[in-house]
């Protein structure tokens, strides 16, 4: 419920199950094979991948089993995966495009950077009658886990590795994200001006800036961001080296 997805064959998502779950990642693997093959089964495995058919239903239904400890061991997660540069970023610029070949992987997937990112924002969202036995609030834990991945002083590299990944953390949590943005433009050497210098040339080229563009869209569709994201970008734009 609190991974959201993650891959079967990756040793780092293994490692990460199996800490949120306290088992062992065969016993996890055993359980999720029962389920499923039940009617109507809330998990599926493809390519490898284990995902809740609908994490929406499955936390409605599974909430309330949630418990601090497992909140505890979320945020814990949410920081080892996504609260790390991703090691591509160590390598000039025209090289990035090979980082596998210069062992610069991730060890933790990309289905399971997703699932927790998504997991972030449909904790932040859950109504009272589906929060936890928990003196923090859901939202505030949301909160919290943002803020540990994206703080005010966060590096260009910090905000290029989270790319696709931007726009759920904003929507866990506006404030901390415009917080983070708001310090990324200050000073005589701002970091998010240093993500337009990042993209290449032809198909070895990445946009590193657009993962920031589309999740302060997100944000402006709300009439309570929408001045800080127009002021956001018109500092952006004043930024652009070109």
């Amino acid at each position: 419920l609190l991974a959201g997805a993650w891959n079967d064959k990756s040793e780092g998502d293994q490692g990460v199950i199996s800490k949120l779950s306290g088992r062992p990642y065969s016993d996890v693997q055993e359980t999720l094979a029962k389920w499923r093959s039940v009617p109507d089964a809330p998990v599926r495995w493809s390519n490898g991948v284990w995902e809740f058919v609908s994490p929406q239903d499955a936390w409605a239904l599974l909430g309330k089993a949630v418990t601090p400890r497992h909140l505890d061991l979320f945020e814990e997660a949410v920081k080892a995966v996504l609260g790390v540069d991703h090691p591509r970023y160590e390598l000039p610029r025209e090289e990035r495009w090979l980082a596998a070949i210069h062992g610069k992987a991730s060890p933790f997937s990309g289905s399971l950077r997703t699932g927790l990112a998504r997991a972030l924002a449909l904790l932040s969202t859950r109504g009272p009658q589906e929060q936890v036995a928990d003196m923090i609030p859901l939202s505030r834990r949301a909160d919290r886990a943002v803020r540990s991945i994206l703080p005010a002083n966060a590096s260009w590299q910090r905000w290029a590795s989270l790319e696709n990944l931007l726009s759920p953390l904003a929507e866990a949590s506006p404030e901390a994200f415009l917080e983070a943005t708001d310090g990324g433009l200050r000073g005589t050497d701002p970091e998010l001006p240093k993500l337009f210098l990042q993209s290449g040339d032809g198909f070895t080229g990445r946009a590193e800036h657009t993962g920031l563009l589309w999740a302060l869209e997100t944000l402006a569709w709300s009439s309570q961001y929408l001045s800080q994201v127009a002021i956001a970008l018109a500092k952006l734009a004043e930024k652009d080296p070109g």
